[in-house]
């Protein structure tokens, strides 16, 4: 029994300029692939239909539960963004639309790649209400240590390609709402109810307008606690790999 696992740039061709070698023979092999999301299903049937697996199956990723984010005690507004800083997450854009916020704010970034200078270039045009910081790269039991004891108003995420992105599960883990493009299998957890799905091609104009919109909303608030439900019902690692796990011990029975 042969059983392979996708999740982004092993799967989206796009990902990768489009280079995917083997994909037909590797999927002709295949007794069953494991798409993270229905996004990636639906890719490989249509992509892949004269070559598809034999069977398909969505089984998601997920985080453990590592309490909630604190409580508000800063008077700026918080948004926290978390990704290599490469040219497919687009943190150049994100920090343009920060820029040009007419708010109080802070933003913080983790991450670091080889744009960073470019980013800390924008940053340090910032007028005097916004504030950027670059944490640089973090192990993850940092990251989630940051989400333990900073307050985030806002995890932003304006990537260019995606499947279902394990950063945005753990925002939403400790009930922080998301805004996010609307690429791979991200529509899958993000909508209105717990942030805001973004197009692909989003402008920084338009992005600067969606955040202060989303700063304005009497229904900020209570996003939180439904970020945290959509964790609970779409993104429990502690459910979603024993799922897994129960799938492929029956395989070997």
């Amino acid at each position: 029994m042969t059983v392979a696992r996708f999740h982004g740039t092993d799967l989206y061709e796009e990902a990768n300029k489009g280079y995917k070698p083997f994909r037909k023979w590797l999927y002709h092999a295949l007794d069953l692939a494991v798409p993270i999301s229905e996004n990636g299903r639906q890719y490989l049937m249509e992509r892949y239909r004269a070559d598809a697996p034999k069977r398909i199956e969505v089984h998601r990723l997920g985080v453990f539960n590592h309490g909630l984010n604190p409580k508000e005690e800063e008077s700026e507004f918080q948004i926290v963004s978390c990704s290599n800083v490469v040219p497919v997450k687009r943190v150049a854009l994100l920090a343009k639309a920060i820029g040009n916020l007419g708010i109080n704010v802070r933003w913080t970034h983790i991450g670091d790649g080889p744009l960073r200078s470019e980013v800390e270039a924008v940053i340090e045009k910032f007028p005097e209400n916004v504030k950027g910081v670059m944490l640089g790269a973090m192990p993850n039991a940092e990251v989630l240590r940051y989400y333990t004891e900073h307050h985030v108003d806002l995890f932003v995420n304006v990537s260019k390609s995606e499947g279902v992105p394990v950063s945005i599960m753990e925002a939403f883990s400790f009930g922080i709402p998301v805004m996010a493009t609307n690429v791979g299998g991200v529509s899958e957890i993000v909508d209105y109810t717990v942030g805001k799905l973004l197009p692909v091609d989003v402008t920084v104009e338009q992005l600067r307008k969606d955040i202060e919109e989303f700063y304005n909303s009497p229904d900020a608030v209570s996003m939180r606690s439904r970020a945290r439900q959509r964790w609970k019902e779409r993104s429990d690692a502690e459910r979603n790999y024993v799922c897994f796990c129960d799938l492929l011990l029956g395989l070997t029975k």
